[in-house]
């Protein structure tokens, strides 16, 4: 509870989190999404006094790296794509962030995250979605990851928690064959029972001390093909040098449609994980296309401009408040004001609007009177422009006056940074 160098203090609930950790000394982490999963494992690897070594998403290794600092501490981060199988030290912590990214053996991350963690004096397993769609399988790379007891047996491990047999499949030609088959799901609430000691799983509503509302911001992992698109926007819009308002909107709209464009599988992701968790989940983006492609991937309702606001926006939002539907996807503009969503705890910002305020107002669809727990906002963030842009609102944030009104964003100076002009 001692407050760090930047004056920071643990929330109860990481402070128990923390001392699981090292009572456990290998184990999982598995706390709900915005409960501060990064801050409990660093708060017990600094008490451990070893060195620290991190697997995790690529776009995560500067979050762990700037988290750590604010505990006066420096760790050794690798991302999952590339990381060695060994560590030469005699003592370490291992944490594998994101972890549900080895749920199956057969993977090289996998077979490289195991032999780590066999050297490893403390290995801490952090997801939020430990059972990727209900599956037990998943979760045994885990549970070998920390030496449990039921890892040692995978085959009866699979029959027992997955009702695993040789099933048969139809192949080319019509012939048929038969394959081991570990989809299904048995004994849970026994599997539950018998790794409840080495698994930590909170929820929002357990955690009281939370705040009304966390900010998150969560930068994606950017694939050759993401780089190459947004690339080309920025080449295009470089070479006409934007020096009118006008040009300098269009071409930040441009950048921002190619980053919107990359945020989609990340945005996704998160929602089933949420949506795993038994939870509703709420996303918000600029742009219709966007908007239609995770609409589609997620199953559910969507509100644009074109939804009627009279007959069939209520409709919508009434199925999102009674549960009916536990998903939705919303337009900025259309679904930035004027609705109530309490039914959910998580809202996802793909795209943010200029001004800080109308930021807010998409958060407070869910923050607002009716809500009885605490809310998580995650702003997704991709390239440049959102860095420049993202700074530009929190910078505002601190500044604004209800009285006063909000100062535009200069269009012209932050397309001259965006695009390198100087």
């Amino acid at each position: 509870m001692i407050p760090q160098p930047n004056g920071r203090t643990l929330y109860a609930h990481q402070v128990s989190g923390a001392e699981f950790l090292l009572r456990v000394k290998k184990g999982m982490l598995c706390d709900d999404m915005g409960l501060g999963k990064t801050a409990e494992s660093l708060a017990a690897a600094k008490a451990t006094g070893l060195p620290v070594v991190v697997i995790c998403p690529a776009s995560l290794v500067k979050n762990w790296h700037d988290e750590a600092l604010m505990f006066n501490m420096r760790v050794t981060c690798f991302s999952w794509a590339k990381f060695p199988d060994k560590f030469y030290t005699s003592r370490f912590v291992l944490i594998g962030d994101e972890c549900h990214f080895i749920q199956t053996l057969r993977s090289l991350r996998s077979k490289r995250f195991l032999a780590l963690a066999a050297l490893a004096e403390y290995v801490w397993c952090v997801t939020g979605t430990p059972m990727k769609n209900g599956r037990p399988a998943n979760l045994f790379p885990l549970l070998k990851a920390i030496g449990h007891p039921l890892s040692k047996q995978r085959s009866w491990f699979e029959i027992r928690y997955c009702g695993a047999a040789m099933k048969p499949i139809r192949v080319k030609g019509g012939a048929e064959r038969k394959v081991w088959d570990n989809s299904g799901a048995r004994n849970v609430d026994e599997l539950a029972v018998k790794i409840a000691p080495v698994m930590l799983r909170r929820t929002k509503l357990e955690c009281l001390d939370l705040p009304e509302k966390t900010r998150i911001l969560r930068q994606i992992d950017i694939t050759a093909e993401m780089q190459r698109e947004y690339d080309e926007v920025i080449r295009k819009f470089a070479d006409q040098h934007p020096d009118t308002a006008q040009l300098a909107m269009v071409a930040l709209g441009a950048a921002r449609q190619a980053a919107s464009k990359a945020k989609i599988p990340l945005a996704i992701e998160l929602a089933e994980e949420v949506l795993s968790q038994r939870q509703s989940v709420v996303l918000f983006t600029e742009y219709k296309a966007t908007a239609l492609a995770l609409s589609t991937a997620l199953g559910c309702e969507l509100i644009t401009g074109d939804v009627d606001a009279l007959t069939e926006r209520p409709a919508i939002v009434g199925r999102f408040q009674n549960g009916q539907k536990r998903a939705l996807v919303l337009t900025t503009r259309a679904g930035g004001v004027g609705i109530t969503l309490t039914r959910a705890q998580t809202v996802i910002l793909v795209d943010r609007a200029w001004t800080p305020g109308d930021c807010s107002q998409m958060e407070d669809r869910l923050h607002r009177i009716g809500q009885k727990n605490a809310v998580t906002a995650i702003w997704l963030q991709a390239f440049k422009i959102d860095e420049v842009v993202d700074k530009i609102l929190l910078e505002k944030t601190k500044h604004i006056s209800e009285l006063t009104g909000e100062e535009p964003i200069n269009f012209i100076e932050t397309a001259n940074a965006v695009f390198g002009i100087k």
